[in-house]
């Protein structure tokens, strides 16, 4: 009797570990950013999810490129970027002088970003954002 119900209590436990939900699927996506033709140095890219039942992924800008994985669907793309600010350095412990970092991704590709991407399970997984920071009109 009693190996009736353990058997019975060990069947409910491992059919109940087999409803959580499965991880979402992800997919690679990789690319370029650059600011005036000139790569960005280092920043971070995050394709923001656009539906609210979605998360977010982000991932670091190195020498103009990215990669990392997101969920397929719907995305709000911010991208921050930095370059050397050859007019100010900033003197490190060593007695050396640094350059300090500077943002020069402009708002409208980060806080106010409006590039949207769609990641689907077909493709496309290279993006290219070749930014300008200023108006093409002024």
């Amino acid at each position: 009797m009693h190996r009736s119900i353990l058997f019975l209590l060990m069947a409910v436990v491992v059919s109940l570990a087999g409803c959580g939900e499965s991880a979402p699927e992800l997919y690679e996506v990789s690319g370029t950013v650059s600011v005036d033709g000139v790569p960005v140095l280092e920043g971070e890219i995050i394709f923001r999810a656009v539906d609210p039942q979605d998360r977010s992924y982000a991932s670091r800008i190195e020498a103009g490129r990215f990669v990392f994985k997101t969920t397929p669907g719907k995305k709000r793309v911010e991208i921050t970027g930095y370059k050397e600010n050859p007019n100010q350095g900033q003197v490190a412990d060593s007695g050396e002088e640094e350059p300090t970092m500077i943002m020069h991704v402009p708002a409208q590709y980060n806080i106010q970003s409006t590039l949207i991407e769609t990641v689907s399970p077909d493709g496309p997984f290279q993006f290219e954002y070749n930014l300008q920071s200023q108006n093409e009109d002024g």
